[in-house]
This record gives structure tokens, C-alpha cells and sequence, in this order.
């Protein structure tokens, strides 16, 4: 199954929307494995919502 998420970033006041298969797996390496990406610029973020 696939999810579609949004993330919040508290600190920058922003939104992500993604889609993945693993939904804890993803959310940490938004907020600990990314290296130079979109999200990784704003950390950390929260699980905003997510849907099947």
C-alpha cells in the first residue's frame, strides 16, 4: 500500500507533500538521512496528515 503525506516544518513555516510506500521509514529520512535536499533545509518536521 501507498501513502500520501503532508509534512509541516514548525521552524520555516512550510509544507511538503510526498507519497511512499513506508511512511516511518520516509518520515525519518526526511528528518535525519537526507543530505542535501528540499527537506533537510527545514527540519524537522511533523507529520501533518497521511492517507492510504
Amino acid at each position: 500500500m501507498h501513502y500520501a503525506y503532508i509534512l509541516y516544518s514548525p521552524s520555516a513555516d512550510k509544507y511538503y507533500v510526498g507519497q511512499t510506500p513506508e511512511l516511518e521509514t520516509r518520515l525519518l529520512f526526511h528528518n535525519e538521512l537526507s543530505g542535501n535536499s528540499f527537506t533537510s533545509r527545514y527540519r524537522p518536521w511533523v507529520l501533518e496528515r497521511q492517507s492510504p
